[in-house]
């Protein structure tokens, strides 16, 4: 179960729910404040027949009737999961590292992109090679 998961690593993530069309995979809110309509209103274009398949389906669990979203779809907005791993402990310090002292100073193989000639031979629009430039001068947005 990902709840466990989620749990168990000490994970928050915010996650945005949909509900999704499963034929035409037209996105409805799911949140209480706006009702999700039973089948899916969504036109492909004005005037034509709208999809009309069902979103919702019922589950029996005992004798009790549950109405759920046949699809859903969740999301995270990725500022703010941006945000939250560039927050964790030493993470900064290890991506800066990473392109400076990769694993190739070590065994002299490239592991990985920034281990290439390419990468590390490539000047920036200063010049100056662009696998030394400051972090703050890089834009995360």
């Amino acid at each position: 179960d990902s709840r466990t998961v989620l749990k168990r690593f000490h994970l928050d993530p915010k996650l945005k729910a949909y509900i999704t069309c499963p034929s035409c995979f037209k996105l409805y809110d799911d949140n209480n404040n706006t009702p999700c309509p039973e089948y899916c209103t969504h036109s492909l274009l004005p005037g034509s027949p709208s999809c009309s398949t069902s979103l919702m389906r019922v589950h029996i669990i005992g004798r009790t009737h549950f109405v759920c979203p046949v699809k859903k779809y969740l999301y995270q907005d990725m500022k703010q999961w941006l945000a939250w791993f560039l927050s964790c402990p030493d993470v900064e310090g290890k991506l800066e590292s990473a392109i400076t002292t990769g694993p190739k100073a070590v065994d002299g193989k490239d592991h990985d992109i920034w281990d290439g000639e390419v990468l590390q031979n490539l000047d920036g629009p200063d010049s100056r090679p662009f696998t030394h430039t400051p972090p703050c001068f890089l834009s995360w947005s």
